[in-house]
This record gives structure tokens, C-alpha cells and sequence, in this order.
């Protein structure tokens, strides 16, 4: 069973910033995706869940896309997510809840994705983010 039809939220400052600026560096790995918000919004939640970083959503909401976008298994990553968040299948019945621990994964790991891809260090930003990800085995 898939989302209805939301949308999911970003910080209106962290969507103008690094969204913005990950979508249209020439160094991204996501520039020219058709939809790149939500390839970039999945990649930052990633990287939150595996630091365990979360984050509230604070001041000016901005909608970044609609759950309509997402395919099977991009819902079934959100959702594997809560659950593993929450150690219950019970967080199935609550979508609200659902997109609301994606969306502080992200918000917590849209700035280490943003730093990882145009941070100062040198480097192909597909391999810096691999090399991170290896660097920190759970």
C-alpha cells in the first residue's frame, strides 16, 4: 500500500541553500536529474538514518516534492526507516509519522550531503560520499 498524495517538507532556508546549490553545481552527481529533489532528499535521509542525525524542521516550511514521485521501493525505504526507527510495525498505520521521521533525516543529512559534494576538499563527490558511508560501519 502506497502514500497518499503529500508533499514532503524541507526548510525553506536548507530547500534555497543547499538543495538549490547540490541541484545546480556542476560538481553534483544530481545535476540534470529529472527529479532531483527527491533523489537529493532520499540521499540526505540516508546519510541522517546512518549517523543517526535527526533534526526538527524549524522556521518556513517549504514543499520539495509530492509522495506521488516516489517509486515502491523509495516508500519502501522511508518506511524501513520508521520502522527500524521505532522497532514496531505499528508505525505503518501512521503515515504523518512516517514522513515526519524522513523528513528530520534529512534535514540532519542534507548538510553532510551538501558538504560532501561541495565542501572544500578535493575530489569526485560520488567517491567522497562512498568513501564516508564506508568510513562509518555500524
Amino acid at each position: 500500500m502506497g502514500f497518499s498524495t503529500v508533499k514532503i517538507y524541507v526548510e525553506k532556508k536548507r530547500r534555497e541553500k543547499e538543495y538549490e546549490e547540490i541541484k545546480k553545481s556542476h560538481r553534483s552527481p544530481f545535476k540534470g536529474k529529472e527529479i532531483f529533489h527527491k533523489d537529493i532528499f532520499l540521499n540526505a535521509m540516508v546519510i541522517g538514518y546512518y549517523k543517526k542525525l535527526r533534526s526538527s524542521l524549524e522556521g518556513t516550511r517549504h514543499d520539495l516534492f509530492e509522495t506521488s514521485v516516489l517509486n515502491s521501493e523509495e516508500e519502501w525505504l522511508i518506511k524501513s526507516i520508521a520502522i527500524a526507527e521505532k522497532e514496531n510495525l505499528e508505525i505503518l498505520l501512521n503515515e504523518k509519522e512516517i514522513l515526519k521521521i524522513a523528513e528530520e533525516y534529512a534535514n540532519a543529512g542534507i548538510l553532510i550531503l551538501y558538504d560532501l559534494i561541495l565542501g572544500g576538499s578535493p575530489g569526485d563527490p560520488l567517491k567522497k560520499i562512498e568513501s564516508y558511508v564506508k568510513k562509518y560501519p555500524k
